[in-house]
């Protein structure tokens, strides 16, 4: 249920914790973006993953919508 609703709201909510995304992110399931990494005030997050977004869609029939 973590995975479903981080990618349905493409960002980590309230009720996720950062020691359930992390292990999502050990799992491969979500990466660290590092967008603008490198500039001033600039910081990493999690977002979505290939295989996560393939876990999702063969797992729990969820379509791509091909943004990461």
């Amino acid at each position: 249920p973590n995975l479903k609703s981080f990618y349905e709201h493409s960002t980590a909510k309230e009720n996720q914790t950062e020691e359930i995304i992390h292990e999502l992110s050990l799992a491969g399931l979500v990466t660290v973006g590092l967008e603008g990494s490198g500039r001033l005030g600039s910081n990493a997050r999690y977002v979505k993953s290939t295989l996560g977004e393939l876990f999702l869609n063969i797992g729990f029939g969820i379509a791509r919508d091909n943004q990461s």
